[in-house]
């Protein structure tokens, strides 16, 4: 089965020939149950491959794994019901064809990303389209990173578009690398986020965050937060909101509240306290993230921000909550303060 291949990192419109092909149709999808493919192949000078693929569906399946995580984070909006992990399939040339880079990923040549989903998908040689999210993983070094995005994949005259990471194997083994991170933020990209602003945040996978939940702003990008569950805040009025906590939330309190600006530009509020999935995020308390989805971090998007007291720069400090007693007042003169915090949830005013 021969494929062809047209794919873009972590982007939000599309193009493909004369066509626009919609955001929410380009990457993986976030609802209901998935079938997520990892195809593994090798460099034709690299026999090396540095553990079995069964290792890999542990990784993704077995309690505290990927699957897991997902049901979690989604608020069982998600569900990874099944995963298929083949290989290794051998790539037809050696890997300075696809990567003109050294071995540790130095160098000024661009990766082929095209060309190597194009020939590890055809030396598969599998039927995709039951699958949203196909994981490629390679087994030597790319270009010091991971990738994720989506891909547009040709099969026999038929085109679909998948979500899509481009990996490296020594970050798929329990054994070698921690690397559920790893899947969670590139499979973020697969599904449509953004980076966090923030390359240091712990808040997010998508920024350094290893499997804490994603942010409020995330989560409602894939859908998983309820209209019933997010306070939209009408400027010139006063409200005071309970907010449930993230990650496990109690069944009442809004998951997520939401500050408008301008037309591309917001504030976020949400509760984290150390619960499931949250237990290694930095403090607990109000989290605010200042939202601008035109802005970018060194040529990547980067929508959110984390607010920090007094302009501090530090995310994951102390000054990056907000307790009690303590209110913010945005750029357009809004004032949140939190009046009240107890087990379940936390109190905020908002005028």
């Amino acid at each position: 089965m021969k494929t062809g291949v047209c794919f873009i990192l972590a982007a939000a419109v599309l193009l493909v020939g004369a066509f626009e092909v919609p955001e929410v149709s380009a990457f993986g999808s976030s609802f209901g149950p998935q079938r997520w493919a990892f195809v593994l192949c090798r460099f034709a000078d690299i026999p090396d491959t540095h553990f079995p693929p069964d290792e890999l569906e542990d990784l993704v399946m077995a309690p505290g794994g990927v699957r897991e995580y997902i049901e979690e984070a989604s608020y069982g909006n998600m569900q990874i019901e099944e995963i298929v992990v083949k290989g290794w399939y051998d790539l037809p040339h050696e890997r300075f064809y696809y990567v003109p880079r050294d071995l540790n990923g130095r160098g000024d040549g661009e990766v082929q990303f095209q060309k190597l989903a194009e020939d590890c998908t055809n030396a598969a040689g599998w039927d995709f389209s039951e699958f949203s999210v196909i994981n490629l993983v390679f087994n030597a070094e790319l270009d010091g990173a991971a990738h994720g995005g989506a891909l547009f994949l040709v099969q026999d005259g038929v085109g679909q578009w998948y979500g899509a990471t481009w990996l490296k194997s020594f970050c798929c083994s329990p054994t070698l690398c921690c690397s559920l991170p790893t899947i969670l933020h590139e499979g973020g990209h697969a599904l449509g986020l953004d980076h966090t602003f923030d390359s240091n945040s712990k808040w997010d996978p998508m920024g350094l965050g290893l499997d804490d939940h994603y942010i409020a702003h995330h989560k409602d990008k894939l859908g998983w937060i309820t209209p019933e569950r997010k306070y939209v805040h009408v400027l010139g009025s006063k409200q005071t909101i309970r907010l449930a906590r993230l990650a496990l939330p109690s069944v009442k309190g809004y998951l997520m509240g939401v500050i408008p600006v301008g037309p591309n530009e917001f504030y976020t509020l949400e509760l984290r306290r150390r619960k499931g999935y949250d237990m290694r995020i930095p403090m607990e308390g109000v989290v605010l993230h200042y939202v601008n989805l035109e802005q970018d971090r060194e040529g990547f998007d980067a929508t959110a921000q984390v607010v920090v007291k007094n302009g501090g720069r530090n995310p994951n400090g102390p000054d990056a909550v907000w307790r009690k007693g303590e209110s913010f007042v945005t750029s357009n003169g809004v004032t949140v303060s939190v009046v009240k915090e107890d087990k379940t949830g936390f109190t905020v005013k908002i005028e």
